[in-house]
């Protein structure tokens, strides 16, 4: 069942329940009300023809005699009354008594001289004059009939103009019921057809955005994704074109002497074999940096922690590094916030950190140039900063330099650039530590690499 059909048919449903308490609630306050109607105007006849009998009884010098002759006059459309008298068309019978209840006054001029029963009595109203009971006056229904077809007629009117009512709220359902299902089910529809899409590996496939409910957070969540498999997609495929340019070099070199070897083109020197075992080496360090990389991006890279003293760590560090960068003839200039409180880290893998750092910023480094190492001690967290005087980042590298395999125009053209593993090795290292790195950077002003590691394991 489709979804616009159920919007459509609740509405409907949800039209039909409120048709049917409207119908009911009118019926019932429409009879309410017009037998509160009927008996206020009951109660304003009794009262005129009181006025009237007593004015009569006056004149008459306190006698009701000749009194038939006030029920006796006819007058057109109102029944038996004299002119100005009240009466109802005929629907309702006037009978008056004396004071001992025998009938001296009748509309129809059918019950005179007869006596009410005691119940009648009781529903008559007393006429009084001078503090005295001189009668009592009885309205009834001549026609009970008459009457409720009056108030069936009244009621019959507002169920009919209920009913018209319903029906066109009825239609009106099912029309504003089509027309929400269209609005609610055509985004639906889209983001359908570009899931199919997607699974397709139309990668580039986005929906339209046309609202800001919930459906424009499903449309844009759903683009948002498609951005992030298309990011994916264009990795992978960046990854095995890196993975093939990177094993080609060497394994280029290997086959070539190997094949010279071979052939008698050449003869296995000394020489010859240490650069082949550097190509080896160079092969296996590229797995061994996919293999950290591909464990550590999915969280199984395996970490050791233990209680390290940060500043020893630092001194094993800074002493390999500054022989290093010595003979490069480069200024290496360490500070450090002392003392370095006891941390729990993995001391392996946050050296592999420093080493990656410093290395990287001694290959961009020329000679007469100056690398700073600063440590400083936050609340509850250290601050690492490696700062270098190379020629910089450009800013459309900046955003992706701790990308696997990202290597900007200028290290591609260096003889000696890595293979873009060695950022993205550090970054995954710091985030497993709980911590983060991120890089500063102004072309021809060197750049800053942080990253900060929590001191919540502290002892």
């Amino acid at each position: 069942m489709k979804l616009s059909f159920k919007i459509t048919a609740a509405m409907v449903a949800v039209a039909l329940v409120a048709i049917a308490l409207v119908a009911v609630t009118s019926n019932i306050i429409a009879g309410r009300s017009f037998d509160t109607y009927l008996n206020r105007q009951k109660e304003l006849r009794i009262l005129e023809w009181r006025s009237i009998l007593l004015s009569y009884y006056r004149r008459n010098n306190g006698s009701f005699e000749g009194v038939q002759s006030l029920f006796s006059y006819p007058r057109p459309g109102w029944g038996r009354g004299g002119p100005g008298f009240p009466g109802r068309g005929g629907l309702e019978r006037i009978i008056l008594t004396d004071k001992e209840g025998k009938i001296i006054g009748d509309s129809e001029g059918t019950f005179l001289g007869q006596r009410l029963s005691p119940t009648e009595l009781k529903k008559a109203f007393p006429l009084s004059y001078n503090q005295d009971i001189i009668g009592y006056l009885l309205v009834t229904t001549r026609s009970e009939t008459g009457i409720r077809s009056l108030e069936q007629e009244f009621k019959d009117s507002v169920l009919l103009g209920t009913a018209l009512s319903g029906l066109m709220a009825f239609l009106l359902a099912i029309a504003l019921g089509l027309f929400l299902a269209r609005r609610l089910t055509a985004p639906l529809g889209e983001l359908v057809s570009a899931a199919r899409k997607i699974a397709t590996r139309q990668w580039n496939h986005r929906v339209t955005i046309s609202s800001q409910d919930e459906i424009g957070e499903l449309a844009q969540a759903f683009n948002s994704m498609a951005d992030s498999l298309e990011g994916y997609e264009n990795s992978r495929k960046n990854l095995m074109a890196d993975i093939a340019h990177e094993l080609r070099t060497p394994l280029a070199v290997l086959r070539g002497n190997l094949e010279a070897m071979q052939e008698g083109v050449s003869k296995p020197t000394p020489e010859l074999m240490a650069s082949l075992h550097d190509e080896v080496l160079r092969l296996s360090r590229l797995v061994k940096d996919l293999e950290e990389l591909s464990l550590a991006e999915i969280g199984k890279l395996a970490l050791h922690f233990q209680e390290v003293s940060l500043e020893e760590l630092l001194e094993r560090v800074t002493t390999t590094f500054a022989a290093e960068a010595a003979s490069q003839d480069i200024n290496f200039q360490v500070e450090v916030d002392r003392p370095l409180p006891l941390i729990r880290i993995d001391p392996d893998r946050i050296t592999q950190v420093f080493l990656n750092l410093l290395s990287n910023a001694l290959r961009h480094t020329p000679p007469g140039g100056l690398i700073r190492l600063q440590v400083e001690k936050g609340k509850d967290h250290l601050h690492v900063s490696i700062t270098d005087t190379g020629p910089g980042i450009a800013p459309q590298d900046l955003p992706y330099i701790f990308e696997r395999f990202y290597r900007s125009r200028a290290s591609k053209l260096e003889a000696g650039g890595g293979m873009g593993l060695g950022l993205a090795i550090a970054r995954e290292i710091v985030v497993a530590h709980g911590g983060r790195i991120w890089a500063e950077s102004k072309p021809g002003q060197g750049s800053t690499f942080h990253f900060i590691i929590p001191l919540t394991y502290q002892f």
